[in-house]
């Protein structure tokens, strides 16, 4: 019964982690870039309401170097007519985004991710449980290809706005997390929304695993601890730094462990990237979520 009841794409507290990478594919987790997108306020175009898509791009070598967050465009749902439409942010028009009213043996339309298979087919259609409720998932049949996997709610399992057809670039998504949950994962892939591949190639200073960060609360409303545990005795300083969707700098605090409380009353609600630093030396980071 759970599979009856519709679930639109969500409007905020979403990530959808999608990894590309070239072909020939090396052995995983090799990877060109992978990226976070995230939905980030609401926005009005042509007098309709949308809900605004940044993503944040990270170094494959370092993920702990990033690129953006970038506006890519913005989308809404059609709830009753279970669609989502998708503007770009190069075009002045949307694009249907997802049909999620297919049903078996139905033509998928030509949308912003599927430009290149017009005879695609809904091939079957069964339910997936993502967290504690099932979703429709349906099947696109290819006649070369594994079929395209897209879950209601969620997109296709080739990427959130990557193309169906996929030659000589791959990508996949890899994880979608919603409210800090993580409901989907590719095979046995890890996914995790904090990442550190380059703490082994960057970070040199050995005393760095005796650290450990906490935020709390997360989400947070006016008052943020920030607390760090150390083996080492000594008085240490550190900086923390709190960015907004756009790399702008909000805050910008310099404090002695092991706990400091910091004010955000002056932010507005939304998701927030932070850091903090030893002697300039990266020692954690992750997201924030202001409400």
């Amino acid at each position: 019964m759970q599979g009856q009841v519709y679930y639109p794409f969500p409007d905020s507290a979403a990530v959808w982690k999608v990894i590309h990478y070239p072909y020939p594919p090396g052995p995983m987790p090799a990877y060109a870039l992978h990226y976070d997108n995230y939905p980030f306020g609401d926005t009005i175009i042509n007098d309709v309401e949308y809900i605004k898509l940044f993503q944040l791009g990270f170094d494959p070598d370092c993920s702990l170097i990033t690129y953006g967050p970038y506006y890519t465009g913005a989308y809404r749902n059609d709830t009753i007519n279970r669609r989502v439409y998708f503007i770009s942010e190069s075009h002045a028009n949307e694009d249907l985004l997802y049909d999620f009213s297919l049903e078996v043996g139905d033509t998928v339309p030509q949308t912003y991710i599927n430009y290149a298979y017009p005879h695609l087919v809904v091939d079957s259609i069964d339910s997936i449980l993502l967290g504690d409720h099932y979703r429709k998932r349906f099947y696109y049949y290819r006649e070369t290809w594994p079929p395209i996997e897209v879950v209601e709610g969620m997109g296709a399992h080739t990427g959130l706005l990557e193309p169906m057809e996929i030659f000589e670039h791959q990508h996949y998504l890899r994880c979608f997390h919603l409210n800090d949950e993580l409901l989907y994962i590719y095979n046995a892939d890890s996914c995790s929304l904090e990442t550190d591949t380059c703490l082994s190639v960057n970070i040199t200073d050995p005393q760095q695993k005796d650290f450990n960060v906490t935020l709390f609360p997360n989400p947070v409303v006016d008052n943020l601890s920030v607390n760090i545990e150390c083996m080492d005795s000594k008085t240490l300083e550190f900086r923390f730094f709190l960015l907004n969707s756009s790399g702008i700098i909000q805050k910008d605090i310099g404090f002695k462990i092991n706990n400091k409380t910091i004010s955000l009353q002056d932010l507005p609600s939304g998701l927030y990237l932070w850091y903090v630093l030893k002697e300039n030396i990266l020692i954690a980071s992750g997201k924030l979520a202001k409400i």
